[in-house]
């Protein structure tokens, strides 16, 4: 154990280009760790992004589809008003083409009023399947009364 410990410029510089080299080494590792770490952080600050534009982005359209429903369900209570309108100027039509049968079924003779009354029940029949089952019974049963009255004269 008694070895003596010689340095020579060769071993020393040895050593000196050992530890540079330990040093250089450890640097290296270090950068490559945060440049790992700093693709870490970058991937993370990207899909923020993302995600951040993908919720402006829903929320714009969210808002620009109940906009979009506001405006059809807008057109379409205006088109079922225009709707029933029609069907009440058809109601009023048909109405009065009942009317004008009528009278001329009064300024007819006999025979034509009996044609005329057929008549009368076919559109009625038709008018009645078109609407409603309460309108049927009364104007039928009108029908039946014109009928009884007419074969009594």
């Amino acid at each position: 154990m008694n070895h003596e410990i010689i340095f020579t410029p060769a071993t020393f510089s040895q050593a000196v280009l050992a530890v540079c080299a330990a040093i250089i080494t450890i640097a290296g590792a270090f950068g490559v760790i945060k440049k790992f770490m700093k693709s870490l952080k970058s991937t993370d600050e990207v899909q923020n992004k993302k995600i951040i534009k993908l919720e402006k982005d829903f929320y714009q359209f969210r808002a620009d589809y109940f906009r979009d429903m506001s405006l059809v369900n807008q057109k379409l209570d205006r088109d079922n008003k225009r709707i029933n309108r029609i069907e009440d100027g058809n109601m009023v039509i048909e109405d009065c083409m009942l009317g004008l049968l009528e009278f001329s079924i009064s300024a007819c003779q006999d025979q034509e009023v009996k044609k005329m009354l057929i008549k009368r029940k076919d559109i009625l029949q038709k008018f009645i399947m078109k609407h409603s089952r309460e309108l049927s019974v009364d104007l039928l049963s009108d029908d039946r009364n014109s009928v009884n009255t007419i074969n009594n004269q």
